[in-house]
């Protein structure tokens, strides 16, 4: 089953995510490494994705394909500011990109799992939740 998400095909933005089992493992390198103690970090899986890439991925990973039109992005953030929903166009065109090089240079710490790996296991957790009744874009 084909799936079509006009108006997004023509996003170019960044965004960083980190998926569950980066998180963790960032997590317990913290607690085993004392340079840890009292900082901040910023965690990714260390590649950042524009929204439609991340759309082709979820959508690869549950075995569905996906066309993305492009849309002058200008004119999706007027119709959303008309209909109420500035912030969540923001949210899909904007950039959002983490720096970890103090992760990396104070902890010694990459990301073991890839970006892939981390998309194809949120949807396998969600699938098994009987969450995914189908691919649907309005949710």
């Amino acid at each position: 089953m084909e799936h079509t998400f006009g108006r997004i095909g023509s996003i170019n933005n960044r965004r960083s995510i980190v998926s569950l089992g980066n998180l963790v493992d960032f997590l317990i390198h913290c607690i085993a490494n004392t340079q840890a103690a009292n900082q901040t970090f910023l965690v990714s899986d260390g590649v950042d994705l524009s929204t439609p890439d991340l759309i082709r991925m979820v959508a690869s990973s549950m075995k569905q394909s996906v066309r993305l039109f492009p849309f002058p992005v200008s004119l999706l953030k007027m119709a959303a500011k008309i209909v109420g929903q500035q912030g969540t166009a923001n949210r899909l065109c904007g950039s959002l990109q983490l720096n970890m090089e103090k992760n990396r240079r104070l902890l010694n710490w990459t990301p073991p799992y890839s970006i892939q790996q981390g998309i194809r296991d949120a949807v396998k957790h969600e699938t098994s939740l009987g969450r995914n009744e189908g691919f649907d874009a309005g949710r």
